[in-house]
Formats: C-alpha cells, structure tokens, sequence
C-alpha cells in the first residue's frame, strides 16, 4: 500500500523524466509502489503521486508433462502439458520436437484447451513406428522461461 515501509527515500531526477532504482532487494510476488513529486518554476512541490503498483515476479512457471509416452501410427498425435505460473500469468507455451536420428527440430505453439486445463498440440499420424525427442518450454509473462528435460514418445504399430 502506500503507507507502506519506504525502501528509498526521495532522490532528483534532475531534468529528467525518468529514474531508475536500483540496489534494491525485492521479494517474488510481493507488490511495490513509487511515490512521485514535481517541482515547478517557482520551486513550489506538487502533491504526491502513486504508481498503481508493481509486481514482482522472479518465478519460472512451472510445467507437468500430460503426454502419454506410447502412441499408434496412423494416429493423431497429442501433446499435452499442465503449466501454470502464478505470479504473472502464463504467456506461451511451446513444444520443441526432434525425429529420432535426425536433426530436424520442429517448434510449434501449444493451445490453451479450457475443458481439460492443459496446453495440447495435436500433430498428423505417422505412418511408421518412430521414436520422437522433445521437450516443452514455458514463458510467463515477466519474461521467465522454464524447458522440460527431453522426453521419448514411442510410436508404435498395433496389428
């Protein structure tokens, strides 16, 4: 709030129209306010203003891997992850794929599906058996990344 503890006291910005603090020790999730004053021509302060407040976020998001790790060929595949971030919101979410003994890297963006809470990516059949490599890499909306470590999904051929 704004009768909170002051971490700062009041500095000039000179004839900027800018500041920057920084030195400061700020905690994840916690909230900050700046206060602002101007001075005038005739040296006479204007009231104090507040900023709406500032959030800090220094937290990965965090991601649970729903794929399951066997599927059949000539089957859509489906890609699914629970990622959640708290703080500031997830912002994407991306599924990062390699076909076994190659080095084609394929990057495709997961969709929010509401229904069932998780991030998919449904990709066409194969139509052989394959092993795929991938992992899953998260952003939140401050800017923190998260990356799974690398998963296999085996595809299979059922008779």
């Amino acid at each position: 709030s704004t009768a909170g503890i002051t971490l700062r006291d009041w500095a000039s910005t000179g004839t900027n129209n800018y500041v920057t603090a920084g030195g400061l020790s700020l905690t994840s999730g916690k909230t900050y306010y700046f206060a602002v004053k101007a001075k005038n021509g005739a040296g006479l302060w204007s009231e104090v203003g507040y900023s709406d407040g500032i959030s800090v976020d220094s937290i990965k998001p965090c991601i649970i891997n729903r794929t399951q790790k066997i599927q059949r060929v000539r089957q859509p595949l489906l890609f699914q992850a629970k990622v959640w971030d708290r703080h500031s919101g997830v912002e994407s979410v991306y599924l990062i794929l390699r076909r076994e003994g190659t080095k084609d890297r394929r990057v495709y963006k997961m969709k929010y599906n509401k229904q069932v809470n998780l991030y998919q990516m449904r990709l066409p059949p194969q139509w052989r058996p394959a092993i795929i490599t991938y992992r899953i890499e998260a952003k939140d909306k401050a800017g923190n990344r998260n990356t799974t470590h690398l998963f296999n999904l085996k595809i299979i051929k059922v008779s």
